[in-house]
């Protein structure tokens, strides 16, 4: 029997996808672990996603303007749709049986996102979530934080 989990590392700009491919059963498994995926977005500060002024209005009566506010955060916006890229490359990768399960390691923000992003299929396939930013950790840091409760 041969079964891959996936191991998602994401936050608002970076993410990477750490493969564990068991082979066999119990005690004569055989266990490969690899990095196929890693991407990152580009992104400017958020001060800079921005115009320079903020649209301006008339107020209804007399002549006085004022600034109106932007319904989203230029940066939080694209932080929403890296995670639809993201959930959108986990469908694709599930229809052709890239992965069996799914565990999702992600800050609770882009955790959220993940979520909202996630097709049924994909999310019925996750069997952990962690709230916890380790895209910066190494293959051996994120493994042994994860690996005593969520992989079997």
């Amino acid at each position: 029997m041969r079964r891959t989990t996936w191991i998602l590392v994401a936050d608002g700009a970076r993410a990477r996808i750490i493969s564990r491919v068991v082979e066999g059963f119990g005690a004569c498994a055989d266990t490969t672990i690899s990095e196929p995926y890693n991407f990152e977005e580009e992104r400017s500060p958020g001060r800079e996603l921005t115009r320079e002024r903020p649209t301006r209005v008339h107020d209804r009566f007399g002549p006085g303007r004022h600034a109106v506010e932007p319904k989203q955060d230029a940066s939080r916006k694209m932080v929403t749709r890296f995670a639809t890229e993201i959930a959108d490359m986990l469908s694709a990768s599930l229809k052709a049986r890239g992965f069996d399960r799914l565990i999702v390691v992600a800050p609770p923000a882009m955790l959220g996102d993940l979520r909202k992003s996630l097709s049924n299929h994909v999310r019925a396939k996750v069997i952990a979530e962690i709230d916890k930013d380790m895209t910066k950790a190494g293959i051996p840091e994120v493994m042994k934080h994860i690996e005593a409760g969520y992989i079997g």
